[in-house]
Order: structure tokens, then C-alpha cells, then sequence
């Protein structure tokens, strides 16, 4: 996973903070999590939004009645937005390494 170069430099001003002592486990800790992290978190509301579109295409006579043609293109493009804007509303590579560093400083 690629993450910019503002969430490496929080890194490091965290690690700084860090007990000598804990560093290299919260690293190790932060490293494996980053790792099993998906990339494109728009993928799945992406798929969601064109099962639903896809439904709704299905329904005989409901295309008429919203005046959306290609449901699956639709809801698609709907899940996409809803998941690009829940991603930046909460970023999970910061809250998995503040995760990290609670548990690292817990023990």
C-alpha cells in the first residue's frame, strides 16, 4: 500500500515519541497492518451500487416510472461517490496506526 509522503512524516513525528524500547514493535506493528489494508476502498460500494442498479433494471416497468435507464451505470457511479467520500471522512491508515500506537503504548 502506497501512503503520502504528510502520513509518513506523521509516522516518524510519532515514533519519536515513542520508548526507544517500543519503536521497532510499533513499526513491525503498523508495517503488517498497512500491508492487509485494501487499496481502494471505493471498490465495494462500487459493486453494491451496481447490484442495486442491476436490480432495478430487473423490476419490469420501473425504469419507466424513476427514468433511469442504465441502473447499473447509475448506482455504480453512486457507490463510488458514497465510498471516495466515506474514505476521506475517516482515513483508516491513520486510524489503524493510531490503533497501533494505543496498543504499543498499552502493554
Amino acid at each position: 500500500m502506497s501512503i503520502s509522503m504528510a502520513t509518513k512524516q506523521w509516522i516518524a513525528d510519532i515514533a519519536e515519541r515513542i520508548p526507544e524500547g517500543k519503536r521497532g514493535e510499533f513499526f513491525s506493528r503498523v508495517k503488517s497492518r498497512l500491508a492487509c489494508m485494501d487499496e481502494a476502498p471505493v471498490i465495494g460500494p462500487i459493486i453494491m451500487g451496481a447490484l442495486c442498479g442491476a436490480v432495478v433494471e430487473v423490476i419490469p416497468g420501473l425504469e419507466t416510472l424513476t427514468g433511469i435507464d442504465d441502473g447499473v451505470e447509475a448506482g455504480a457511479a453512486i457507490g463510488a461517490a458514497y465510498g471516495f467520500f466515506r474514505k476521506n471522512d475517516n482515513d483508516p491508515v491513520k486510524l489503524a496506526i493510531l490503533e497501533e500506537l494505543q496498543h504499543v503504548l498499552a502493554q
